[in-house]
């Protein structure tokens, strides 16, 4: 009985497995633009140094 519930269970696992995959990719790019955030907010720090203190 648990051999036929796992193999019916197999296909979906296979299939999250997938979504995980892309799941992935997409925070790859998420990581890719925290980057550029970063670096927008290390611009806009010497920004903020270069200007004089009020």
């Amino acid at each position: 009985m648990l051999d036929k519930i796992l193999q019916s269970f197999t296909p979906a696992r296979c299939q999250m497995s997938e979504v995980r995959g892309q799941e992935t990719e997409v925070r790859g790019q998420m990581s890719e633009d925290r980057c550029q955030r970063t670096e927008v907010r290390e611009q806009r720090t010497e920004v903020h140094n270069r200007m004089p203190n009020a």
